[in-house]
């Protein structure tokens, strides 16, 4: 069944601009004063985690050397080991 758009109301038996209380747009300015923004204090603590994170350099040379030294002297298993020990897993169902 197409219902028309002004009959809406009719036929559900309701008003629905008196149970929304519709106002105009221009209503609502006059009410306001003006646009307000309000940044929530999650919004504010994220904006200032990103500038943290943004400000920290890209690579961190003193971590990129400890991680060459161990894998070096044999700590750190090699990119080799870790995909060969994936591939076995996955052969005997274990992934």
């Amino acid at each position: 069944m197409i219902i028309p758009v002004n009959s809406a109301d009719k036929a559900l038996g309701v008003h629905l601009n008196k149970i929304n209380k519709v106002q105009s747009t221009t209503d609502v300015a006059q009410i306001s004063g003006g646009d307000v923004v309000t940044i929530s204090n999650f919004s504010s603590l994220l904006e200032k985690a990103t500038a943290c994170a943004m400000s920290q350099p890209d690579i961190r040379a003193d971590v990129v050397a400890k991680a060459k030294a161990d894998l070096a002297e044999g700590k750190l298993a090699s990119g080799e080991d870790i995909a060969s020990s994936l591939i076995n897993r996955a052969v005997e169902g274990q992934v």
